[in-house]
């Protein structure tokens, strides 16, 4: 296996392969906020060439937290349509394949690790109340509907806010 991310840009079009992360706890979720994106989306990041779905979610979350999770069960796909807005992506015209993975969260968590997005910047681990989502920028949209009523058999999902 390579640490090549499974994505691309193609004149101003950008693409990318993602697995994330649904870790629910006590009533709340937790989410990233991207300080340079300015809204919250779920842990997790590209997979990379070669790399099984399931083992990059959890290589992605013990990268953002320092925290070992495993997997409950693969929730859904979504398909991902936008406009870039900050960063490498600015501008472009984005699709996103995103594998929404809900994980089991230990019972003790202290995060250790430092987040940074795709562009390097930092990024902070936030836990939401479930029940106030609507209050915060959720990117995918669907992604706050996604965690309020966990699909019980595997779904596909399109989000398109191009």
């Amino acid at each position: 296996m390579t640490k090549i991310d499974c994505s691309f840009t193609c004149e101003n079009n950008w693409f990318r392969c993602r697995a994330g992360a649904i870790v629910l706890k006590d009533g709340n979720v937790l989410l990233v906020y991207g300080k340079t994106a300015r809204h919250y989306y779920s842990p997790g990041g590209a997979i990379h060439l070669g790399e099984r779905i399931e083992d990059a979610i959890k290589r992605e979350l013990f990268e953002e937290t320092g925290v070992e999770f495993q997997v409950d069960r693969l929730l859904c796909v979504v398909e991902n349509f936008f406009k870039g807005r900050y960063g490498s992506i600015d501008g472009k015209t984005c699709h996103t394949i995103q594998f929404f993975y809900l994980m089991k969260a230990p019972q003790q968590m202290t995060f250790s690790a430092r987040s940074v997005n795709l562009d390097g910047d930092a990024e902070e681990l936030v836990w939401l109340p479930i029940d106030q989502l609507e209050q915060y920028d959720i990117r995918p949209a669907t992604l706050a509907s996604l965690i309020r009523q966990p699909p019980q058999h595997f779904s596909v999902m399109v989000n398109d806010e191009r």
